[in-house]
């Protein structure tokens, strides 16, 4: 039976830099390309936006590697620009850079794709996927609706926002949806930093690691989860200045020098 390795991204807007820079780090100590595996993709928020972008450029050419790379470039180098256009604060406007990406694109194309967003009246959480789709656009853009931000996004004739609120951290979500599926399932949780401040959705996130891990503990599935402290970086999601980038990738290869043998122990689970 083939390998299934399950990937969960958390949310956190331009932080999503920090899953982007694991994820190569990690391919650069495989022997083969991730494309080759049988890959699922879990994201919130940004953690939708990098899981959707890398998603589809599979079979295209591109190895994993470069694939990665083009979507941290979008963020490095298009993020400022896409939301801060001549110095002025537009959120918004990241919805066209969603647009001009995923436009004519349907999940139902992306049978592995799961994108977490929430229904605007009581913040459940939901999941859009081949079981349950829409176009690609509509769903990453929900996921990124924060509101007082984002206008709330209308999917058949329903409204959706943000999944942050109850699933920054999909990897329950992901687990739940994979009790059946009767595979040898490793799942890799990849955070966008633990923040400075606690408030009720980071914890949460802890919450949802923590059940991940004793389910590891007793021996029911593969585990891990890989999220640096924020030191360098700030917390804001929207900090998109070149000083934050910076940051931001100096928190992130600290934190895969400091858990080189926690990153190995996860390279065995897919040999």
């Amino acid at each position: 039976m083939m390998k299934r390795l399950v990937i969960s991204i958390d949310g956190g807007g331009i932080r999503g830099i920090i899953p982007l820079i694991l994820l190569k780090q990690i391919q650069r100590r495989l022997s083969k390309d991730l494309f080759s595996m049988d890959l699922s993709w879990w994201g919130t928020s940004t953690g939708a936006l990098i899981s959707g972008a890398i998603t589809i450029q599979a079979g295209t050419g591109k190895d994993f590697e470069a694939a990665v790379q083009n979507v941290l470039d979008l963020y490095e180098s298009r993020s400022a620009a896409a939301v801060h256009p001549h110095g002025v604060s537009i959120p918004a406007r990241a919805f066209n850079l969603i647009k001009s990406n995923f436009d004519s694109l349907h999940l139902n194309q992306f049978p592995n794709l799961n994108i977490v967003v929430s229904r605007a009246d009581d913040l459940s959480p939901v999941i859009f996927n081949a079981n349950n789709s829409c176009g690609l656009d509509q769903a990453i853009a929900a996921s990124f609706a924060f509101p007082g931000v984002f206008p709330a996004v209308e999917i058949n004739d329903a409204l959706y926002v943000d999944g942050f609120f109850n699933a920054k951290n999909p990897t329950r979500l992901a687990q739940e949806y994979n009790l059946d599926k009767g595979a040898d399932i490793t799942f890799l949780s990849l955070g966008t930093g633990v923040m400075r401040e606690s408030d009720a959705v980071e914890q949460e996130v802890q919450a949802v690691h923590l059940h991940m891990e004793q389910l590891q503990h007793q021996g029911q599935l593969n585990y891990f989860r890989f999220n640096p402290t924020l030191v360098h970086a700030a917390d804001s999601m929207q900090n998109t200045s070149a000083k934050n980038i910076l940051a931001l990738r100096k928190d992130a290869l600290h934190y895969i020098d400091a858990n080189e043998n926690e990153i190995q122990q996860f390279l065995k689970t897919l040999s």
